[in-house]
């Protein structure tokens, strides 16, 4: 649960620093409060079974992808109505990242959050 934590504080910081010339500001401005942090862990156990993530509505946006020596990215699930709607709602993540387990399963490793670059700046 902290990795998922510290995984959504860090996407919403480095993708709002991104659409910012200012990033010290932004990363001010996006603390992650300890309300939006209860929000977030309050998501997240609603999708750890990935049947509850595919039966709210995500779908897979790709397939793992793995870099060797530098790692790998779980596989994405994006809900597209949360990932377009312009908002940074915590309780309401726009994708999600599993990563398959040996035995075939999926472990929730992540949530993040997108807010394109127009919507947000207006």
């Amino acid at each position: 649960m902290k990795r998922i934590i510290a995984s959504v504080a860090a996407a919403a910081l480095a993708t709002s620093a991104a659409a910012h010339d200012n990033a010290q500001s932004v990363a001010q401005d996006l603390r992650l409060s300890p309300q939006d942090a209860a929000a977030s862990r309050a998501a997240a156990e609603g999708y750890y079974l990935l049947d509850d993530a595919l039966a709210a509505g995500y779908e897979q946006l790709f397939d793992c992808t793995d870099a060797g020596a530098d790692g790998a990215m779980g596989q994405h699930y994006i809900n597209m109505a949360y990932a377009t709607d312009g908002k940074l709602d915590v309780s309401q993540p726009d994708v999600l990242m599993y990563e398959p387990q040996a035995d075939g399963s999926m472990h929730l490793v992540a949530l993040e959050y997108v807010v394109f670059q127009a919507q947000w700046t207006g």
